[in-house]
């Protein structure tokens, strides 16, 4: 069983394992899996915080934080100025970075899974 089966990752930066911060970084992610977290369902904080979007541009995010092994991303669209669009660009980008390979559509894949296996075993889905 896992010891920790879900998983906020912060964009709080720990200089000892990478530069970049948490949310961000394939070192972290692989640290949170030496302390017991191989299997949790990771789920960002929000991305639309300034410690993120001051720093790094949409794909950037997306690929990164997907690449570090991100199951799920949170976007607020709050944080400031409404985008109405913000979606849009957000899939937009997603399908950029997968058709280009920067990003593999199997990590995708694999996280759908994680997060369907989760739903189900805490009831939200049947």
């Amino acid at each position: 069983t896992e010891q920790y089966p879900i998983i906020m990752v912060s964009h709080a930066t720990m200089t000892s394992v990478d530069t970049l911060p948490a949310s961000l970084s394939k070192k972290h992610i692989e640290k949170l899996k030496t302390l017991g977290c191989t299997n949790a369902l990771l789920i960002s904080d929000d991305m639309d915080m300034k410690s993120v979007t001051n720093t790094y541009k949409l794909k950037d995010v997306l690929e990164k934080s997907i690449n570090a092994g991100v199951d799920m991303l949170i976007f607020s669209n709050n944080m400031g100025k409404y985008d109405k669009d913000k979606y849009t660009k957000i899939q937009t980008a997603l399908h950029e970075l997968i058709d280009s390979g920067a990003i593999p559509a199997e990590h995708i894949d694999e996280a759908y899974k994680k997060i369907i296996k989760y739903k189900k075993q805490y009831g939200v889905i049947k």
